[in-house]
């Protein structure tokens, strides 16, 4: 978490996973959302306001965001298909995340309300695991 000492994770058997958050010590556990669904790779926004993550409806993931209080689900990613491993820019301004496109993972980038998506890669072999790197002046 950005600005207080929580860490947030995925637990869960595979099929069961879900998103938690706790306290950097361990203790305070709490479940992110009761929305019933397998939520995967968890990450939070600098600000503190929206939780992002790998969502499945069936078969099918995609990437969806939360608010912190675990209300207000919303699909960012649309038809796209098998998206995951999603991170936030370090100004809430971007999502970077991959998905599945002629076979292959390609890497796509959209604004953090899911709109703008453009797709970034278009090379042969899987690209995935996008992260934004920080850097300093």
């Amino acid at each position: 978490h950005p600005f207080q000492y929580k860490v947030i994770y995925e637990s869960g058997t595979v099929g069961n996973e879900d998103s938690y958050l706790m306290d950097y010590d361990g203790k305070n556990i709490e479940r992110v959302s009761g929305i019933n669904m397998r939520k995967r790779v968890p990450t939070i926004s600098a600000d503190g306001k929206t939780i992002i993550f790998m969502g499945y409806e069936g078969e099918n993931s995609s990437i969806f965001a939360l608010d912190s209080n675990g209300e207000n689900l919303r699909n960012l990613s649309g038809s796209l298909v098998e998206c995951s491993h999603p991170s936030i820019s370090p100004d809430n301004a971007y999502i970077t995340f991959n998905s599945i496109v002629n076979g292959q993972d390609e890497i796509f980038i959209m604004n953090l309300d899911g709109t703008g998506l453009v797709q970034l890669t278009n090379i042969p072999g899987d690209d995935g695991d996008p992260s934004f790197m920080y850097q300093t002046h």
